[in-house]
């Protein structure tokens, strides 16, 4: 059995690979109900169990974590031939532990999926937040034996994770597909054709913009892009109880007209149900629409009026990249509209 956590969708995606390309059986572990709706859709195994947060200002919540992980090593019950899969060296306290702890029965591995790596990063000794965070680290490291290091990834602010020494203490080696991330996830994308009705156009919704966009611009955009007399599905970013109540306040009478798919299937298994192009502000499911030849992908941030101008360039830089400049950025609804009816 591969027993593989689903703390996010790419993982998700890594898990089908190993499923349906790979020819594996498979044991998806999980605390987020999307997810655990997607398995039962696709009737794959899983396991759940409750995340909590321990942090500064609830630090003796790593007791009662440690006891819900050891109960999900029980559950796991892993054996000599079987292998766990660790997301990453970075960012995920709980499932290092449960590498740790499960290494002693069977093989564990981790992979990696997200962009760029991480660096050591050092922090100020007398920093107030640096200080919370190293009394946070000390807790983990008498609680549940983790010897954790900081790291830092592109601007992102500095975060806790595993290094070479911790990973050879228990014999964890990362896992090396023999192609690409990229190409994986295009493999399965390919090769998975989900039970839902063809769609001329696909939207993908990025919930609010709160901060980042003006709402006004953002509801005047998708306002006139509806409006259009085209074939739309939308599929609605998975998010928090509280950020999806917003996201369909703001935009419920947007898309009342239009088919909703569940929040709970990876946009990206979507696709070859989809005839002709893929939208979105900036999500990252565009670059990997460039991937089918018979999808056209198109970002909208030129279209609205940005809060934060650098987070626009970024956005616009990495899609560009990602993609070898395949995304398309009108200037202009106009230009817009001419590539839908087009």
């Amino acid at each position: 059995m591969n027993y593989i956590l689903g703390g996010a969708y790419k993982s998700l995606l890594f898990s089908l690979y190993i499923r349906n390309i790979k020819g594996k059986e498979i044991t998806i572990i999980t605390y987020k109900k999307d997810i655990i709706e997607f398995c039962k859709s696709q009737d794959i195994k899983y396991i759940k169990f409750k995340k909590i947060y321990p942090n500064f200002y609830s630090i003796f919540k790593i007791f009662k974590l440690k006891k819900i992980l050891q109960k999900l090593i029980k559950d796991i019950d892993i054996k000599k031939e079987d292998k766990f899969f660790l997301p990453g060296n970075g960012k995920a306290n709980e499932f290092f532990y449960l590498a740790k702890e499960l290494s002693k029965n069977g093989c564990v591995g981790f992979y990696k999926l997200a962009d760029g790596r991480f660096k050591d990063y050092k922090p100020p000794r007398y920093k107030p937040i640096f200080l919370r965070g190293a009394i946070s680290r000390f807790f983990l490291k008498l609680i549940l034996d983790l010897d954790l290091v900081y790291y830092r990834q592109e601007k992102k602010c500095p975060f806790l994770g595993v290094d070479e020494k911790f990973l050879n203490k228990y014999n964890i080696l990362e896992y090396l597909p023999d192609i690409h991330v990229e190409d994986m996830l295009e493999e399965v994308v390919k090769k998975n054709k989900l039970d839902f009705k063809n769609y001329e156009n696909l939207f993908i919704d990025t919930g609010p913009q709160i901060g980042k966009i003006k709402s006004s611009s953002l509801k005047s955009l998708y306002t006139n892009l509806f409006q259009l007399e085209l074939n739309f599905a939308v599929k609605k970013h998975p998010k928090s109880k509280i950020t999806q109540s917003q996201s369909d306040l703001f935009f419920d009478e947007l898309y009342k007209n239009i088919d909703e798919l569940p929040r709970y299937i990876p946009v990206e298994l979507i696709y070859n149900n989809v005839k002709k192009n893929v939208l979105s502000l900036y999500s990252t499911a565009l670059i990997t629409a460039t991937k089918l030849p018979h999808l056209k992908s198109i970002s909208l941030l030129e279209l609205v009026e940005w809060c934060d101008e650098n987070y626009k360039r970024e956005w616009k830089e990495r899609l560009s990249k990602g993609s070898n400049n395949k995304i398309v950025f009108p200037s202009n609804f106009d230009e817009l509209k001419r590539i839908l009816i087009s």
